[in-house]
């Protein structure tokens, strides 16, 4: 098994001004293999509305940017089968509340609480891939803000240039 460091994308070195022909020329893009941004790629057909909803305003996006790939759709269908998990927990803490409105006792608050956590975990995983996606917001920003820095310019290069 190979060790050492992984090493960064061609984008995020470009991202970041930390590019070098020389250095990183061999460097492939996942852009080189990302599907086009006019590829649609439809919701499996077992998804409630919500969750096809969901699905069709990240999708496209991820599409358009480019950072979508053949080996990212088992992520991506991972990525919603945690959407749907979060909306049947949330629709079983509903209905339970809904039946149970005024019933306090051990067990139905240890029900609640299992409902709950059945809620959030469905939450953490989505988040979770999200993230590597760009789809969250803290991670967009952290992209935006390296795209709006500018670059530094090099002395050397502005006195060979003239």
């Amino acid at each position: 098994m190979p060790s050492g460091k992984i090493r960064a994308t061609r984008e995020h070195l470009e991202l970041t001004g930390q590019f070098r022909e020389d250095k990183h020329g061999n460097y492939g893009s996942s852009r080189d293999i990302s599907y086009s941004a006019e590829t649609i790629i439809t919701p499996p057909a077992s998804y409630s509305a919500r969750t096809k909803k969901a699905w069709d305003s990240i999708v496209p996006n991820l599409l358009r940017q480019r950072v979508l790939s053949e080996q990212d759709l088992p992520t991506i269908e991972m990525m919603f089968n945690a959407f749907e998990e979060y909306d049947k927990a949330k629709a079983a803490i509903k209905a339970y509340d809904k039946d149970h409105k005024n019933d306090f006792t051990k067990e139905s608050i240890d029900l609640r609480r299992k409902l709950n956590i059945w809620m959030l975990d469905s939450i953490k995983q989505f988040n979770n891939i999200a993230a590597h996606f760009g789809i969250m917001p803290t991670e967009r920003l952290k992209v935006v803000q390296q795209m709006d820095e500018p670059k530094k310019a090099d002395p050397l290069e502005i006195v060979l240039e003239g």
